[in-house]
């Protein structure tokens, strides 16, 4: 799409890079661990079909993003947008359920509202603000990719910092994932 509405153009390297770097991804995401309890049938596919609207509406809003990004306007000023609009949204979805009390009640738990604040900081803050600066600068294709690898870097804490064991399947992809991107930067 980058291509197709941006004019972008990937060099060989890069489209290597990118396909490296997700077939790691894929191979981590892959990896046989079981499903979970209570993701059978009729669940488990509604899981996979919002997981897949939930990477459309990722590209719908990397593409859109862009638009505004390239005529120069502000990576924090689009952030600032987006997080009001989705406040909005979500607020309008929680009061239209039925759940917006039960939401004031789980946030101002004790020792919830400080990891909310933290979490909400560092993801729909800090991660999207970041998310469009690189939108801004880079093209969308290897934008995406090095965002894609948050599976990946959740194999090197759980492996490294909380001294799991990984398999060999997570270990393999990993590596394909950082060459990827490593291939991305060397260009």
């Amino acid at each position: 799409m980058g291509w197709f509405l941006f004019d972008e153009v990937l060099s060989p390297q890069e489209m290597s890079g990118i396909a490296l770097g997700i077939g790691g991804i894929l191979l981590v995401i892959m990896m046989k661990k079981g499903r979970p309890v209570g993701l059978e049938g009729r669940n488990y596919l509604v899981g996979i079909l919002f997981g897949l609207g939930g990477a459309i509406g990722q590209v719908a809003n990397l593409v859109t993003a862009k638009y505004a990004l390239i005529s120069g306007y502000s990576a924090l000023s689009a952030t600032w947008i987006r997080t009001f609009v989705a406040v909005v949204i979500m607020w309008g979805i929680a009061i239209a359920m039925g759940r917006a009390r039960r939401t004031i009640v789980a946030c101002s738990a004790p020792d919830v509202g400080r990891w909310l604040f933290l979490g909400a900081f560092i993801g729909p803050a800090l991660g999207v603000w970041l998310s469009m600066v690189a939108v801004q600068n880079a093209n969308v294709g290897i934008a995406s990719t090095l965002m894609a690898l948050p599976p990946v870097l959740l194999i090197v804490y759980e492996g490294v910092v909380l001294r799991r064991p990984v398999g060999l399947q997570a270990i393999v992809g990993t590596c394909m994932a950082f060459g990827g991107v490593a291939l991305l930067f060397l260009h």
